[in-house]
This record gives C-alpha cells, structure tokens and sequence, in this order.
C-alpha cells in the first residue's frame, strides 16, 4: 500500500535568515572569546618546573586560606589579591612528541611541590604531575585549585559504577548525616527522583539539625544557561526560582533549619559549568560524573577523605566566585586530619572475605524486620558507611 507523502510547510525566509546569522554570529563569538587574542601568547608550555611555579605551589596561602582570615571575602577577590600580578598567557601548545622528557631531579623536584604524605607517587603519575605544573607558568589557576592545594592525598573508602540512583542514594546518606554544610555542585539539576532524593535529605538534614538545636549551611551550584549570563556568570538563584517546576529545590519554610543558597554559572556562548561534586562538613568529598537527573547511564562516584578534601574545597570556593551569604561554618575549620568518618564497623566489613560479606549480607536480608528501600518520596537513612555497603550488595 502506497501512503501519501507528507508535506509540511516551509519556514519564512527571514527566520531562516536570522536563524543563520545567530548560529554565525554564536560560533563566532564563541571562537573569539576561546582564542582570546588580547592575551598573549607563549611558543609552548615549559618543560621544566620554573622557580616562579615552584613558589606558587610552596606558598603559605591559599584562597580558602585567605576566606578563614576573612569569611565574608568574595573568593574572586581572594583569587586576584594572590595571583592577580601573575600575568596569564594562552599556550600555543606544540604535538607531545616534541616536548622534551623530564629527568629523574625534575621528577624529583615535581614530587616535592606536591603533599603527598610518607608516599612517593609512582613515575608515571610524575611525568603526568610534572607537565600539570608546568602549565601553571602561564595561569596560576591553570589546574582550578590554589597552588599550593594541586597535588595533595587521601583514601578512597568507597566507589560506586552502577545506575544513578544508587549514587544519589549515597550522596542523599551523606547529607542527612552533614552536621554543619553541604557544597553540591552539578551540570545539570532536573526535577526528577534522582533530584528528590537530593531534595529529602535536605528536609531531613534540617529536621536533625533542629532536634540538635543547630543550623545547617547548603551551598547548591549548577548550570540553567541564561541570558542574563552574559553580564554576570554567576546569578543568584531567587527562592521562586529554585522552588519552580522543573528545579524543585525546598522552600525555605520546607527546611526552616537549613541556610541554603543557589547560584546558577555559565560562561555564554558555550562555556557549560560541567563539573559534578559535592563536599560534606569539610571532611568527604564526592566526585561523580553524573547529574541530578534521571537517566539511563551507567555512571560512577568516588568518595574521597582525607587532605584531598580541603583541595575539592577550596576548588569549590573559587567556583562559587561570589561572596558566601552565609559563609560557610567550617571556612576557619580544615577537618582534613580529623579521624575518618567510617568506623570500626565499616573496616570490619571492608577486611572481611567474599564469603563473610556474603554471610552478614544474607543475615541481614533474613532478619525479623525487612530492610526498607530508600528510594525518592519514601526515605530510609543508614547511619553509616557500613550500613550503606550492607543495603547495596543486598540489592
């Protein structure tokens, strides 16, 4: 059977037109603006750690160093007060296979502007470390961690690759167990289950933080491209704005025990804010390659402690560019060489053998009391890390 052929109408010749001359007009700016021709130029990155670079990265302060000193300090003003008199320069980068290979003393050199504990970094993580410190001679910023905070160290106690909501179901335990703030930072926010799971904890972290008699700091930072951008990167997110269909972040009347902010960054034309993390009480960090969305992806998490988290702080600090309204209750406070946050009974799970994990995971499945799913809309919070590991080789 032979079926018509549809048809449909042709667009007006002048919105074809315009519609040409925007997409030029947008890759050309965007070009523009990527090349940056009133900065000057450099032949190619260095291939050896200068003693400008090595000052940097043995500098006593730091932008969240400088906050502590000074809370109510925009991070952008930190940044220019310590490294505006460092020129910066675009490099005209030439093919690796002309780059000259660095010696085992620059190597060495490499491993000292770094505060890697009682280790040494393989020699192949220090050829990668020497070439990123190299490219700090032409911008300071260059790695988007103060200098001094580029190469640091940590444990990985947990790392998730599975479906989104498995992540968000962490991220959600961590924040309901935050005792003073948050910092989440994502691409992409959509009202979704996996922004509901989010969203739960915030209320529950404002409810456990009343029954304390404290109040909570949440800083929440994402991309929602807008024109207004084009004068200023960063907009404060109105509560209307973040409670409207489509975000769906609380009300300030929904999490009365929560200081939360939200600011929208994006660098117009196609300057996307594409990092995901997320920093708790200044003691655990989350770096994930998923956004607060629903989909399909398979995706991953590591959780970070130690040292390592003050860099993802401070990382965050110089993201967030504006003044902190409130500042955030731990900016004076590193907890970095605190205690870790699992205990004995996370360690006791993490040493046991596959067939004693196995054991305590089916007694739990088979107790008296079923364990309930913590899913969007019907949370159930664990009250530690071992708790969580139990429920997800459960499911």
């Amino acid at each position: 059977m032979a079926f018509p052929a549809l048809s449909y109408p042709s667009p007006p010749p002048l919105l074809l037109l315009a519609a040409a001359v925007t997409t030029c007009a947008a890759v050309a700016i965007d070009c523009f603006c990527r090349r940056k021709p009133w900065v000057a130029r450099a032949a190619d990155m260095p291939d050896s750690i200068s003693g400008r670079v090595y000052d940097l990265c043995h500098a006593p302060q730091s932008v969240s160093a400088l906050l502590a000193e000074d809370p109510a300090l925009p991070p952008a003003d930190a940044l220019k007060r310590l490294y505006s008199h460092h020129a910066v320069g675009v490099l005209e980068s030439a093919p690796p296979k002309h780059r000259r290979t660095a010696t085992p003393e620059e190597l060495d050199r490499a491993a000292s502007c770094g505060s890697f504990g009682d280790t040494r970094p393989s020699e192949l993580f220090l050829r990668v470390w020497h070439d990123a410190l190299c490219a700090l001679e032409h911008d300071p910023l260059a790695g988007v961690v103060s200098p001094p905070l580029m190469g640091s160290s940590g444990v990985v106690p947990l790392s998730i690759i599975s479906a989104l909501p498995d992540i968000c179901r962490h991220m959600s335990n961590l924040i309901a167990r935050a005792e003073h703030e948050v910092i989440l930072a994502t691409n992409y926010w959509k009202e979704s289950d996996a922004s509901r799971l989010i969203t739960d904890s915030l209320k529950e972290l404002s409810k456990r933080a009343g029954a304390r008699g404290t109040r909570a700091v949440v800083k929440i930072i994402y991309d929602r491209g807008s024109a207004k951008q084009v004068l200023d990167n960063h907009l404060d997110v109105s509560e209307a704005e973040r409670t409207a269909k489509g975000v769906g972040i609380p009300s300030d009347k929904e999490i009365p025990n929560v200081d939360i902010e939200v600011i929208n960054y994006h660098r117009p034309v196609l300057g996307t804010f594409h990092a995901k993390f997320m920093v708790v009480d200044r003691k655990i960090a989350i770096v994930c390659s998923n956004n607060i969305q629903d989909n399909d992806n398979l995706e991953m998490m590591t959780h970070l402690e130690g040292p390592i988290v003050d860099s993802l702080y401070d990382m965050a600090l110089l993201t967030w560019h504006d003044e902190l309204k409130p500042p955030l209750p731990l900016v004076g406070s590193p907890q970095s060489k605190e205690t870790g946050t699992f205990d004995s009974s996370f360690l006791d799970l993490a040493t046991k053998s596959q067939t004693a994990r196995t054991d305590s995971v089916i007694h739990t499945k088979e107790g008296p009391q079923p364990v309930p799913e913590h899913v969007a809309g019907d949370p159930h919070y664990d009250d530690d890390l071992a708790s969580e590991l139990t429920f997800l080789q459960m499911s």
